[in-house]
């Protein structure tokens, strides 16, 4: 578990996303550690960059296009994939073991263990420190990815026997003052393969990590997909509702001219996007099928798939979700009419019989989200010297008061940006350009010497 000593927080920066484990000045590197992380990532650990100041020493770790473990393992696994992630952690706890990198300064902790969706891969941290006053716990970290874990049963009976498995050790452990003595990683390769669910996992192929040595901005951790799509070009419908955003806006219409058939959804202008090829991607990125310019819209929110006659809505990973009658969903059947919604933008399914061979002129349209109420806010500054209060109902959002910052949405975080202001600090540290910190109802933010109060709207 992490001590008085260290601190672990995510940083958005120059594009990229970075984990930074902070620990006093008596925490000393262990350099030869530090050189192996950074050389060969055959361990599947994450390459660390150290800098070092008077009082403290810091560790940064790129985490871009990486799904924490936390979250990834919320959404419906199949017991061959979830012993699969057991597989590959006990793969990294043996290799530590066998290069005599002590396994006590493994990092384990769902929150910072991290997934990569193109690779299937597990990632996960390592602080190359000396005196060891950072102390894992292997089997809690076991215990918390299968006690928080979404696992479709195919063998009911070996799920209990893992869960028996880990019951024992940490009833074990309990007698023992180094956890991770009484547990090996020869014990849990036993279990998983003697019980024949290791399947024969194979290797992963091995991916270097580097970290660049540019300090850390904003960035919306995002699955990348392997597979190829045609690209659509995203453009801003020709007459915009009234009530649109002040976001930059093109009058330019571009048509596309597609073999129609019986597939397509209709967005709420009432514009039709013809599903022709399966999976259809939805998402802010350009390389979608469908393209939404909104800055709550995941770069690859939601697809559209085929399973023989049937057709299904599946979330990827989004930060803010996929919705389909209120509830938020992983995967929801598709039937004539259906209304989901990305986010909040609403889309409608169809399957109408169409005569093959006529061709329809399609437009693919980059949709802007509306302007939002006064009343609609959900968050708010209050300047502590004139009580004068800034109401927030969109992102990014910024004020002629506020000059050189702006608020952002960063997944489901809330942050502080600091676009060119020379003073700028949240409570008392300060946020250099180019960064974004994440804020709570309550904090304090001091701009060129002007405080204001940030609430989150309950």
């Amino acid at each position: 578990m992490l001590g008085n000593n260290f601190k672990l927080k995510t940083i958005y920066q120059n594009e990229k996303t970075f984990l930074v484990l902070s620990m006093k000045k008596k925490e000393q590197i262990n350099e030869s550690l530090l050189q192996t992380l950074k050389k060969d990532n055959n361990y599947s650990l994450l390459s660390a960059a150290w800098t070092k100041s008077g009082t403290i020493n810091k560790l940064t770790y790129e985490i871009s296009n990486l799904v924490c473990l936390s979250e990834y393992i919320k959404t419906p696994l199949s017991q061959d994939k979830y012993f699969d992630i057991i597989s590959q952690i006990q793969q990294i706890y043996e290799k530590c073991c066998k290069a005599t990198m002590p396994i006590n300064n493994l990092i384990c902790q769902t929150k910072y263990t991290f997934y990569d969706p193109v690779s299937s891969r597990i990632y996960m941290a390592y602080a190359p420190i000396i005196n060891g006053n950072y102390s894992s716990n292997i089997v809690k970290f076991l215990h918390d990815i299968n006690k928080n874990s979404s696992i479709i049963a195919s063998d009911g009976n070996f799920l209990n026997s893992y869960n028996e498995f880990l019951e024992k050790h940490i009833f074990i452990q309990k007698k023992n003052k180094d956890k991770n003595s009484s547990f090996s990683y020869n014990d849990l390769y036993n279990f998983l393969h003697e019980k024949d669910t290791s399947k024969n996992f194979p290797e992963r192929k091995n991916e270097k990590r580097d970290i660049p040595q540019s300090s850390p901005n904003e960035h919306v951790t995002q699955p990348v997909f392997a597979e190829e799509t045609n690209k659509t070009v995203p453009i801003i419908p020709v007459e915009a509702p009234s009530s649109i955003t002040n976001h930059s806006i093109s009058s330019a219409t571009v048509k596309i001219q597609r073999n129609v058939g019986e597939l397509f959804i209709t967005d709420k202008y009432g514009q039709k996007h013809i599903i022709d090829r399966f999976p259809f991607k939805i998402g802010r990125n350009e390389a979608n099928n469908l393209v939404i310019n909104d800055p709550c819209v995941s770069g690859f929110h939601a697809e559209i798939i085929s399973q023989g006659k049937e057709y299904y809505i599946n979330d990827t990973n989004s930060a803010n979700g996929t919705f389909v009658n209120g509830k938020e969903i992983t995967s929801e059947l598709l039937t004539d009419g259906t209304t989901f919604l990305i986010n909040d933008f609403p889309l409608t399914f169809h399957k109408s019989a169409v005569q093959p061979g006529i061709r329809g002129e399609i437009t693919q349209t980059c949709i802007i989200q509306p302007q939002r109420t006064a009343n609609d806010y959900v968050a708010y500054m209050r300047e502590e010297t004139t009580g004068n209060i800034l109401y927030i109902n969109d992102f990014p959002f910024s004020h002629p008061s506020l000059e050189g910052m702006s608020i952002i949405k960063i997944q489901k975080d809330i942050c502080i940006k600091n676009n060119s202001c020379e003073s700028l600090f949240l409570e008392t540290e300060t946020i250099p350009i180019n960064s974004a910190y994440s804020l709570y109802s309550g904090c304090c933010v001091t701009i060129n010497n002007n405080k204001y109060i940030f609430y989150i709207k309950s």
